[in-house]
């Protein structure tokens, strides 16, 4: 079982920045990525150094407002983001009985917008985020807390209709868990809680987030891993303009994506594939998201 759940899986607590038309959360995105974490999203790998890479297309035609009515006629939205990510596992470092890591990210990405009412381009390196991890392992139970900063060192431009940078610090926090519940079944969530700050260049300040990752998976003897995962984004709190609600109700995303995914892995490289489909979106962008995700350990 242990060679089941130790497998080296790209997703915990990766970076990747997609930015949305600007306009809601700010732009009716996020600081954190979502959607990333759906294998062995609570084990914290074995001791050593990983690079990892993420790769997501993101395609969406609808932009719907908080009564589900589309915002954008005709608007066409298309992303790609490319994330590398450091993480090390130190080897002789406990803290509270767990395992302890750290980590930085980073991505390069493309974001174009047309519509009758806007249209924009942008591509640069986004934000970076990093901070540290602890991992506890058991039999069939492993989980894991991250607390990372995300730092504004992406290109923003409030006259721009897309951004590669949010141009705001946030903080999140998380906590996942990995049950092997069933001889090669894994059940996987992480919990994201997302701080956001002030704008500093419009006074626009998003409100507290919540991100649950989510995966059911099958894992084989021969390395290969399939099964579905998918997101549920939510806003706890409004969108303020200066201290005003946004729009006049606080402009509060919420979406939900599910879909099937298909990888295989060793303690040494792999990768996965997954396509996710927003099922439900209010005050952002609605379309799908295509993930490529490979990992090298050192």
């Amino acid at each position: 079982m242990k060679s089941i759940q130790r497998i080296a899986i790209p997703c915990a607590c990766a970076a990747l920045f997609t930015s949305h038309a600007a306009h809601a959360t700010e732009g009716g995105g996020t600081v954190v990525p979502i959607g990333v974490q759906t294998i062995a999203s609570g084990v914290l790998q074995d001791p050593g150094d990983y690079l990892l890479n993420y790769n997501t297309w993101v395609y969406a035609d609808k932009f719907p407002g908080n009564d589900g009515k589309n915002t954008l006629p005709n608007g066409d939205l298309r992303v790609q983001a490319h994330s590398l990510r450091y993480l090390h596992v130190f080897e002789n470092l406990k803290l509270f009985g767990g395992d302890t890591a750290f980590e930085i990210a980073s991505a390069y990405v493309t974001t174009t917008l047309s519509s009758q009412y806007a249209n924009g381009h942008n591509n640069g390196i986004g934000d970076t985020s990093l901070g540290p991890s602890i991992g506890w392992h058991s039999p069939t139970l492993h989980q894991m807390v991250s607390l990372l900063a995300v730092l504004p060192t992406g290109s923003y431009d409030p006259n721009r209709a897309v951004n590669v940078g949010r141009n705001y610090y946030a903080l999140q926090a998380d906590y996942a868990v990995s049950w092997f519940f069933a001889r090669q079944w894994e059940a996987s969530g992480m919990m994201k809680v997302i701080f956001n700050s002030k704008n500093r260049s419009d006074g626009y300040k998003s409100g507290v987030e919540t991100d649950l990752d989510y995966a059911l998976n099958y894992h084989f003897t021969n390395g290969v891993f399939a099964g579905v995962g998918g997101y549920w984004h939510n806003q706890l709190s409004n969108d303020t303009l200066n201290g005003s609600l946004v729009n006049g109700d606080g402009y509060r995303v919420r979406d939900v994506a599910v879909g099937p995914q298909i990888g295989w892995g060793n303690q040494k490289f792999g990768g996965y594939v997954a396509w996710q489909h927003q099922v439900y979106a209010r005050n952002t962008a609605k379309g799908d998201l295509l993930w490529v995700n490979v990992f090298y350990k050192f």
